[in-house]
């Protein structure tokens, strides 16, 4: 990955990731969970960098960060108008898709997920009713 080839894919069997040529990929990469939400267009640019100078070629990255997703990023930007998912805030997305070019101009891919709660709550009373 590290010589530009994006387009990886998995195998048949569903267990190994291959670049173009159908060679293997060593995933080799760092966590950057809040690198949309937490810095600025050129922070985000240094940690891609460094990244790749680093040796990395994957960066797993949550687009909307840790919580609930609806937190805004260092812009004042929350990914959806009124909290509502099926309202993208497109401003929101445009510094996604600044952080996502920087990343395919280091050679690093990106794993996205969604969000990630921080903590999970079992309101107790609710786990002795059931039982």
């Amino acid at each position: 990955m590290a010589d530009g080839r994006h387009e990886g894919r998995e195998t048949s069997n569903g267990r190994y990731f291959v670049d173009q040529d159908s060679k293997p990929v060593f995933w080799l990469g760092t966590t950057q969970w809040q690198l949309f939400r937490e810095y600025k267009i050129e922070d985000a640019r240094t940690i891609l960098e460094k990244t790749a100078d680093n040796g990395f070629a994957f960066a797993q990255v949550m687009l909307m960060g840790v919580g609930d997703g609806t937190k805004p990023n260092v812009y004042g930007q929350k990914p959806w108008i009124n909290d509502d998912p099926l309202t993208p805030n497109e401003a929101y997305f445009q510094n996604v898709d600044a952080v996502l070019r920087i990343a395919r101009e280091n050679n690093v891919v990106i794993s996205m997920t969604l969000y990630h709660r921080s903590l999970f709550r079992v309101h107790s009373s609710s786990i002795n009713n059931e039982q």
